[in-house]
Order: C-alpha cells, then sequence, then structure tokens
C-alpha cells in the first residue's frame, strides 16, 4: 500500500500531473517519486543530480527517486512541458521499486525524441496523462498498467543500470539515503555523516557533491523538506511540530527554507492540499 497522504495529494492512484505553458524554472528539489518529464515545445536545461541536459522537444527526461533536479526553461521561444510524478508502488516489480529508492539501481536519465524506446514511453505518457485528468474509479489499474509499460520498455532497451562505486562494496547513495532516513530529523552536519558511514570530511563532501549534485546540507535541507510536505498533507498537523519533527527547531527558518523549495508557505502548501484538485503536483 501506498501512503496515505499520496490520497490526499493525488486522488485515486499515487500520480500526479502538471503542465506549464510559460517559461516557469523550478527550483532544485528531490521527493521519493519518479518524475517524468515530456518537453512538448521548445528547451529547456534540465539539472539531475551532477548532469546538466538541454532537452529539446520530443525529449523525455526521467527523475529516479531523490535524485535533485530543477528545469529552466529557454525563453526565447514558446515553451510547453507535461509533468507525471508517481510513487514507487505502481511498479509490478518490488525488488526493482526498493532498488530506485534506495539508489542500488537506476533508470537513465535521457530520452532523446529520435530513440526507439521513446515513442513507447511518449504514448504511456500521454495515455497515463490523460488518466489522471480524467480520474475514474479506475484510475489505479490504468495508470499501474501505464507505468508498467513505460518501464519494460526502458528496461527492455537497457537503460535500468546498477549503480557503481569504484572499490566500495557498499552503494555511497544508497548509505546516504539509509543515514538520512534514520538522522534527518537531528541536528547533523557532513562532518556527524562522515563520521557515522567513515570517511574523512573532506572526502566525503566531495563524494556527496559528485554523487548528488549539491553539498550535504543543501541536500537535508531538501529532504527534511519533502519529509515536511508529506506530514502537511495531514490537515490536522501544526506546522511548529512538523518544523521540529523534521529537524528545524528554528520555526521560521523552516517557513524560509520550505517556501525557497517548494515555492509557497507551509500554510499555503498545507491549505492547497484540500483546497486545488488532487490531481495537480
Amino acid at each position: 500500500m501506498y501512503n496515505d497522504s499520496f490520497r490526499v495529494r493525488y486522488g485515486l492512484a499515487p500520480v500526479a500531473i502538471s503542465e506549464n505553458f510559460e517559461h516557469y524554472d523550478t527550483a532544485p528539489h528531490i521527493h521519493s517519486e519518479i518524475e517524468i518529464l515530456y518537453i512538448k515545445s521548445g528547451s529547456a536545461q534540465v539539472f539531475v543530480s551532477d548532469q546538466k541536459i538541454t532537452a529539446n522537444a520530443g525529449d523525455i527526461i526521467l527523475v529516479n527517486p531523490m535524485e535533485v533536479h530543477s528545469v529552466i526553461a529557454d525563453r526565447d521561444v514558446p515553451y510547453h512541458q507535461r509533468c507525471v510524478c508517481f510513487d514507487t508502488s505502481l511498479l509490478p516489480d518490488n525488488v526493482l521499486a526498493d532498488e530506485l529508492v534506495s539508489g542500488e539501481s537506476f533508470a537513465d536519465n535521457l530520452y532523446k525524441a529520435d530513440y526507439a524506446v521513446t515513442t513507447v514511453i511518449s504514448e504511456c505518457f500521454e495515455k497515463l496523462f490523460s488518466a489522471v485528468s480524467n480520474n475514474s474509479d479506475t484510475l489505479l489499474f490504468e495508470s499501474a498498467a501505464y507505468v508498467s509499460l513505460v518501464f519494460a520498455a526502458i528496461k527492455k532497451h537497457g537503460h535500468i543500470k546498477k549503480r557503481k562505486q569504484k572499490g566500495q562494496k557498499v552503494i555511497f547513495s544508497s548509505m546516504i539515503q539509509g543515514y538520512l532516513s534514520e538522522h534527518f530529523s537531528e541536528a547533523i552536519t557532513s562532518e556527524d555523516a562522515a563520521r557515522e558511514l567513515f570517511y574523512t570530511q573532506s572526502y566525503f563532501c566531495r563524494l556527496f557533491r559528485e554523487n548528488f549534485g549539491v553539498p550535504f546540507l543543501e541536500y537535508l535541507s531538501m529532504y527534511r523538506i519533502s519529509k515536511a510536505k508529506m506530514m502537511l498533507s495531514d490537515g490536522n498537523a501544526k506546522i511548529s511540530q512538523v518544523a521540529e519533527q523534521v529537524g528545524f527547531l528554528d520555526h521560521s527558518y523552516f517557513s524560509r527554507c520550505f517556501k525557497r523549495f517548494v515555492g509557497v508557505s507551509p500554510s499555503e502548501y498545507q491549505r492547497r492540499q484540500y483546497s486545488e484538485p488532487q490531481k495537480s503536483i
């Protein structure tokens, strides 16, 4: 079963959509869901972890769980993007779902318009987008079917891979996710994380940035905000308590940080969960 908060945030299935016709930039952020971004027209610079991807019309970007990503649209031409975001529980392969969340496995990020697999992904994407828009009582079945077809195609074409780290038996990204899941609510620093994972601080910081594209403390803030968003889906949750539970002792700093990554204040975000259509991200 997926987290009950998706019933509030997403409706009948753990999937959401958004559509943008404007040159709107998204700030770097992370979330535990898989995101598929379809550039319908125009172009954009898409940053995923340490990669800078130039995406043009017809290209598709897939963002794995907990990867830092942001989008800067090209303002010189008309722009149109569609986005689908879904929980890994929709994948029929539970082992793969767990490996994607832990970082042990990953799907390639870029699918150019002329790739053979992109035709399959784009067709399933549009059907999934339409299904979420219609929000019928069969949405859970439809979304699971379309997500399955997408991952069947990218796996068949060799776009799902195991993450490798030279000289390490334990995968660095998986170690980070495990550490953060246990300690994100505590007052931790890069020095604490490095010590816990048996690295020198300087090497840990360099390795972290190479893997995640941002410094440890920046990623920690994103991680905490992603947890706060989940908690705020409960309409009865008090913002001050949520702030403390995710590791922010300064409530005003929590609000500033939340607005920086989400674009709205915690109170506004919480209000929108219940006043806006559930199909939007």
